[in-house]
């Protein structure tokens, strides 16, 4: 399985607009047959930060989903919503079976 996590921090005054593209994204996502997992989180202490994170079933669900339109459409839209982001592809190799 793979795993993508993605930290982004709001620019202060667009806060709720990149909340509410996350939101969209995530269920659309969250349909995709290879998505096993779509979750997103704020950071307790600084509501401006955000982290996603995805699990794939492989590389080929976690290709289809980045070519998928509504993930070109955040690729668009979402950036002049975020200040800052750091994202990266992960193999899980530890995985909670419980």
């Amino acid at each position: 399985m793979i795993a993508i996590t993605v930290f982004l921090e709001a620019h202060p005054e667009h806060t709720d607009a990149l909340l509410a593209e996350i939101v969209e994204n995530a269920g659309h996502s969250r349909k995709e047959p290879g998505c096993r997992k779509w979750e997103y989180s704020r950071h307790l202490q600084d509501p401006l930060k955000f982290c996603l994170y995805e699990v794939y079933d492989d590389v080929a669900a976690m290709e289809s989903h980045l070519a998928s339109p509504h993930v070109k459409r955040w690729m668009e839209e979402a950036p002049k919503y975020f200040a800052a982001k750091m994202a990266g592809r992960f193999d899980i190799i530890g995985l909670d079976a419980r």
